[in-house]
Protein backbone atom coordinates (compact mmCIF):
# COMPACT_ATOMS: atom_id res chain seq x y z
CA UNK A 1 0.00 0.00 0.00
CA UNK A 2 1.60 3.24 -1.52
CA UNK A 3 0.39 6.56 -0.47
CA UNK A 4 2.48 9.34 -1.66
CA UNK A 5 3.44 11.50 1.17
CA UNK A 6 1.86 9.18 3.54
CA UNK A 7 4.17 6.39 5.88
CA UNK A 8 1.37 3.48 6.76
CA UNK A 9 1.83 1.68 9.78
CA UNK A 10 0.67 -1.69 9.31
CA UNK A 11 1.44 -5.62 9.02
CA UNK A 12 1.26 -6.97 5.70
CA UNK A 13 -1.08 -9.45 6.56
CA UNK A 14 -3.35 -7.66 8.16
CA UNK A 15 -3.68 -4.85 5.01
CA UNK A 16 -4.30 -8.04 2.74
CA UNK A 17 -7.15 -9.63 5.15
CA UNK A 18 -8.49 -5.88 4.79
CA UNK A 19 -8.08 -5.86 0.83
CA UNK A 20 -10.57 -9.01 1.10
CA UNK A 21 -13.09 -8.04 3.14
CA UNK A 22 -13.67 -4.32 1.48
CA UNK A 23 -13.62 -6.28 -1.62
CA UNK A 24 -16.39 -8.40 -0.99
CA UNK A 25 -17.85 -6.25 1.07
CA UNK A 26 -17.98 -3.56 -2.63
CA UNK A 27 -19.51 -6.34 -4.34
CA UNK A 28 -22.61 -5.12 -2.92
CA UNK A 29 -23.26 -1.59 -4.55
CA UNK A 30 -23.61 1.21 -2.31
CA UNK A 31 -26.76 2.73 -3.20
CA UNK A 32 -28.34 -0.71 -2.86
CA UNK A 33 -30.40 1.42 -0.38
CA UNK A 34 -32.31 3.40 -3.33
CA UNK A 35 -33.99 -0.03 -4.58
CA UNK A 36 -37.19 0.12 -2.89
CA UNK A 37 -37.33 -4.26 -2.31
CA UNK A 38 -33.99 -3.45 -0.38
CA UNK A 39 -34.35 -0.47 1.13
CA UNK A 40 -37.36 -1.69 2.96
CA UNK A 41 -35.61 -5.01 4.34
CA UNK A 42 -32.74 -2.61 5.25
CA UNK A 43 -35.26 -0.63 7.11
CA UNK A 44 -36.89 -4.11 9.03
CA UNK A 45 -33.03 -4.85 10.15
CA UNK A 46 -32.46 -1.17 11.46
CA UNK A 47 -35.35 -1.44 13.17
CA UNK A 48 -34.31 -4.58 15.12
CA UNK A 49 -31.14 -3.17 15.95
CA UNK A 50 -32.51 0.60 16.93
CA UNK A 51 -34.87 -1.61 19.68
CA UNK A 52 -31.58 -3.29 21.25
CA UNK A 53 -31.07 -2.52 25.20
CA UNK A 54 -28.66 -3.75 27.50
CA UNK A 55 -30.89 -6.51 28.74
CA UNK A 56 -30.57 -10.59 28.45
CA UNK A 57 -34.25 -10.40 26.77
CA UNK A 58 -33.36 -8.07 24.13
CA UNK A 59 -30.37 -9.27 22.80
CA UNK A 60 -31.99 -13.13 22.33
CA UNK A 61 -35.02 -11.41 20.62
CA UNK A 62 -32.95 -9.06 18.22
CA UNK A 63 -30.51 -11.80 17.52
CA UNK A 64 -33.41 -14.10 16.82
CA UNK A 65 -35.37 -11.41 15.10
CA UNK A 66 -31.85 -10.57 12.80
CA UNK A 67 -30.73 -14.36 12.18
CA UNK A 68 -34.05 -15.15 10.80
CA UNK A 69 -34.03 -12.46 8.37
CA UNK A 70 -30.65 -12.79 7.16
CA UNK A 71 -31.58 -16.66 6.93
CA UNK A 72 -34.71 -15.90 4.92
CA UNK A 73 -35.42 -16.12 1.07
CA UNK A 74 -36.69 -12.09 0.72
CA UNK A 75 -32.99 -11.00 0.25
CA UNK A 76 -29.54 -12.49 -1.19
CA UNK A 77 -27.39 -13.55 1.41
CA UNK A 78 -24.28 -10.78 0.09
CA UNK A 79 -27.03 -7.90 0.55
CA UNK A 80 -28.66 -9.06 3.18
CA UNK A 81 -25.03 -9.00 5.04
CA UNK A 82 -24.11 -5.97 3.61
CA UNK A 83 -27.31 -4.42 4.90
CA UNK A 84 -26.84 -5.89 8.37
CA UNK A 85 -23.12 -4.53 8.79
CA UNK A 86 -24.20 -1.29 8.07
CA UNK A 87 -26.84 -1.20 9.93
CA UNK A 88 -25.03 -2.61 13.28
CA UNK A 89 -22.02 -0.19 12.70
CA UNK A 90 -24.30 2.58 12.21
CA UNK A 91 -25.63 2.11 15.73
CA UNK A 92 -22.42 4.39 16.88
CA UNK A 93 -23.97 7.56 15.07
CA UNK A 94 -27.49 6.98 16.17
CA UNK A 95 -27.13 6.82 19.67
CA UNK A 96 -25.38 9.12 22.43
CA UNK A 97 -21.78 7.74 22.70
CA UNK A 98 -20.62 9.99 24.95
CA UNK A 99 -23.20 8.61 27.21
CA UNK A 100 -22.43 6.33 30.15
CA UNK A 101 -25.23 3.64 28.80
CA UNK A 102 -22.74 3.24 25.81
CA UNK A 103 -20.27 1.18 27.78
CA UNK A 104 -23.11 -1.71 28.37
CA UNK A 105 -24.76 -1.16 25.03
CA UNK A 106 -21.68 -1.70 23.31
CA UNK A 107 -21.82 -5.13 24.82
CA UNK A 108 -25.09 -5.65 24.28
CA UNK A 109 -24.00 -5.10 20.33
CA UNK A 110 -21.28 -7.27 20.46
CA UNK A 111 -23.20 -10.38 21.90
CA UNK A 112 -25.66 -10.03 19.13
CA UNK A 113 -22.82 -9.72 16.60
CA UNK A 114 -21.75 -13.15 17.63
CA UNK A 115 -25.23 -14.99 18.03
CA UNK A 116 -25.90 -13.65 14.49
CA UNK A 117 -22.34 -14.67 13.27
CA UNK A 118 -22.58 -17.81 14.82
CA UNK A 119 -25.82 -18.73 12.78
CA UNK A 120 -24.77 -16.85 9.22
CA UNK A 121 -20.84 -16.86 9.12
CA UNK A 122 -20.98 -15.03 6.01
CA UNK A 123 -22.09 -11.74 8.12
CA UNK A 124 -18.61 -11.39 9.75
CA UNK A 125 -16.31 -10.39 6.53
CA UNK A 126 -19.00 -7.99 6.23
CA UNK A 127 -18.79 -6.66 9.57
CA UNK A 128 -15.54 -6.48 9.35
CA UNK A 129 -14.81 -4.88 6.29
CA UNK A 130 -17.51 -1.98 7.89
CA UNK A 131 -15.30 -1.66 10.63
CA UNK A 132 -11.95 -0.94 8.68
CA UNK A 133 -14.08 1.29 6.74
CA UNK A 134 -15.34 3.54 9.40
CA UNK A 135 -12.24 3.37 11.47
CA UNK A 136 -8.65 2.06 10.16
CA UNK A 137 -7.28 1.26 13.99
CA UNK A 138 -9.66 -2.22 13.46
CA UNK A 139 -7.50 -3.24 10.80
CA UNK A 140 -4.98 -2.53 12.46
CA UNK A 141 -3.22 0.18 11.07
CA UNK A 142 -1.90 3.63 10.77
CA UNK A 143 -1.45 6.70 8.23
CA UNK A 144 0.93 9.49 9.16
CA UNK A 145 1.37 12.25 7.02
CA UNK A 146 4.97 13.06 6.54
CA UNK A 147 4.78 16.82 5.80
CA UNK A 148 1.91 19.58 5.88
CA UNK A 149 1.23 19.09 1.94
CA UNK A 150 0.11 15.96 2.18
CA UNK A 151 -2.54 16.47 5.06
CA UNK A 152 -5.28 17.50 2.22
CA UNK A 153 -8.76 16.45 2.90
CA UNK A 154 -8.32 12.84 1.28
CA UNK A 155 -5.80 12.38 3.82
CA UNK A 156 -8.59 12.97 6.39
CA UNK A 157 -11.20 11.16 4.36
CA UNK A 158 -8.53 8.21 3.97
CA UNK A 159 -7.99 8.12 8.16
CA UNK A 160 -11.67 8.02 8.55
CA UNK A 161 -13.13 11.80 8.48
CA UNK A 162 -16.41 12.32 7.41
CA UNK A 163 -18.65 15.14 6.33
CA UNK A 164 -21.29 16.67 8.77
CA UNK A 165 -24.13 18.79 7.48
CA UNK A 166 -21.83 19.25 4.34
CA UNK A 167 -18.77 20.37 6.75
CA UNK A 168 -15.49 18.78 7.55
CA UNK A 169 -15.99 16.75 10.65
CA UNK A 170 -14.64 18.37 13.51
CA UNK A 171 -11.30 16.82 15.04
CA UNK A 172 -13.48 16.71 18.42
CA UNK A 173 -16.21 14.72 16.33
CA UNK A 174 -13.62 12.13 15.06
CA UNK A 175 -12.17 11.16 18.12
CA UNK A 176 -15.37 10.60 19.42
CA UNK A 177 -16.15 8.39 17.06
CA UNK A 178 -13.31 6.40 17.05
CA UNK A 179 -13.19 5.75 20.68
CA UNK A 180 -17.03 4.72 19.77
CA UNK A 181 -15.52 2.28 16.92
CA UNK A 182 -12.88 0.92 18.81
CA UNK A 183 -15.06 0.24 22.28
CA UNK A 184 -17.84 -1.31 19.75
CA UNK A 185 -15.06 -3.19 18.15
CA UNK A 186 -13.41 -4.15 21.52
CA UNK A 187 -16.53 -5.75 23.07
CA UNK A 188 -17.20 -8.16 20.26
CA UNK A 189 -13.65 -9.24 20.39
CA UNK A 190 -13.66 -9.49 24.16
CA UNK A 191 -17.35 -10.92 24.31
CA UNK A 192 -16.35 -13.49 22.12
CA UNK A 193 -13.20 -15.26 24.10
CA UNK A 194 -15.29 -14.83 27.32
CA UNK A 195 -18.31 -16.23 25.91
CA UNK A 196 -15.65 -19.36 24.48
CA UNK A 197 -14.51 -19.78 28.03
CA UNK A 198 -17.41 -19.85 29.34
CA UNK A 199 -19.10 -22.77 27.02
CA UNK A 200 -16.26 -24.72 26.62
CA UNK A 201 -13.80 -24.83 29.46
CA UNK A 202 -11.35 -26.79 29.16
CA UNK A 203 -11.56 -27.32 25.27
CA UNK A 204 -10.74 -23.65 24.67
CA UNK A 205 -7.97 -24.00 27.48
CA UNK A 206 -5.95 -26.56 25.07
CA UNK A 207 -6.85 -24.13 22.28
CA UNK A 208 -4.89 -21.46 24.40
CA UNK A 209 -2.24 -23.85 24.90
CA UNK A 210 -1.70 -24.88 21.82
CA UNK A 211 -1.53 -21.39 20.56
CA UNK A 212 0.93 -20.63 23.57
CA UNK A 213 3.29 -23.51 23.13
CA UNK A 214 3.30 -23.47 19.65
CA UNK A 215 1.66 -20.58 17.26
CA UNK A 216 3.43 -17.78 19.35
CA UNK A 217 7.17 -18.85 19.05
CA UNK A 218 6.51 -20.10 15.65
CA UNK A 219 5.46 -16.06 14.83
CA UNK A 220 8.35 -14.78 17.16
CA UNK A 221 10.98 -17.14 14.55
CA UNK A 222 9.44 -15.20 11.43
CA UNK A 223 10.91 -11.42 13.22
CA UNK A 224 10.30 -8.39 11.29
CA UNK A 225 7.92 -10.02 8.91
CA UNK A 226 5.34 -10.10 12.20
CA UNK A 227 4.70 -6.91 14.39
CA UNK A 228 6.10 -7.53 17.82
CA UNK A 229 3.48 -5.49 19.19
CA UNK A 230 1.04 -7.88 17.72
CA UNK A 231 2.83 -11.13 19.32
CA UNK A 232 3.28 -8.96 22.59
CA UNK A 233 -0.69 -8.31 22.56
CA UNK A 234 -1.73 -11.91 22.06
CA UNK A 235 1.22 -12.87 24.33
CA UNK A 236 -0.36 -10.66 27.36
CA UNK A 237 -3.80 -11.45 26.72
CA UNK A 238 -2.88 -15.23 27.68
CA UNK A 239 -0.59 -14.66 30.37
CA UNK A 240 -3.14 -12.29 31.94
CA UNK A 241 -6.01 -14.48 31.43
CA UNK A 242 -8.23 -11.88 30.01
CA UNK A 243 -10.97 -14.58 28.60
CA UNK A 244 -11.75 -14.81 32.68
CA UNK A 245 -12.57 -11.65 32.55
CA UNK A 246 -16.17 -10.36 32.63
CA UNK A 247 -17.03 -7.25 29.80
CA UNK A 248 -17.78 -4.28 31.11
CA UNK A 249 -20.94 -5.17 30.99
CA UNK A 250 -21.17 -7.99 33.40
CA UNK A 251 -24.12 -8.32 34.45
CA UNK A 252 -25.46 -9.22 31.18
CA UNK A 253 -22.50 -11.05 30.30
CA UNK A 254 -23.33 -13.10 33.47
CA UNK A 255 -26.75 -13.60 32.31
CA UNK A 256 -26.28 -14.08 28.85
CA UNK A 257 -23.03 -16.62 29.15
CA UNK A 258 -24.07 -18.72 32.09
CA UNK A 259 -27.38 -19.02 32.62
CA UNK A 260 -28.54 -19.15 28.96
CA UNK A 261 -25.95 -21.56 27.90
CA UNK A 262 -26.95 -23.81 30.81
CA UNK A 263 -30.61 -23.58 29.79
CA UNK A 264 -29.35 -24.88 26.15
CA UNK A 265 -26.98 -27.57 27.95
CA UNK A 266 -30.15 -28.61 30.27
CA UNK A 267 -32.58 -28.72 27.20
CA UNK A 268 -30.21 -30.80 24.87
CA UNK A 269 -29.70 -33.29 27.39
CA UNK A 270 -33.83 -33.28 28.47
CA UNK A 271 -34.67 -33.31 24.64
CA UNK A 272 -31.73 -36.66 24.03
CA UNK A 273 -32.38 -38.37 27.64
CA UNK A 274 -34.15 -41.64 26.71
CA UNK A 275 -37.48 -41.72 28.07
CA UNK A 276 -38.23 -44.70 30.91
CA UNK A 277 -40.95 -47.65 30.71
CA UNK A 278 -43.22 -47.51 33.40
CA UNK A 279 -43.38 -50.73 34.90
Amino acid sequence: MIIPGIKVFADSIALEAESRRRALHDQVPSNIYLSKEYSQYGRQIGKSIGKLTPTTDSVKARASELIKALDGQDCPRPIACRLFADKMISIVKSRNTKDKTFGPLAFACGYVMLLVTNQVPDVMGYLLAEFHKVCMYTVPKHLHALNAQARNPDYYRLIGYQEEDEKPQSTESYLVNVVAYVKLYAAMIQMAGFALHKKYGSQFMKILDVISRRFIPALKELGVKVQAEAVSNLQNYLNDKVYLEEPEGQYLAQHLLSKVFMCEDQHRMATSAPVSSRE
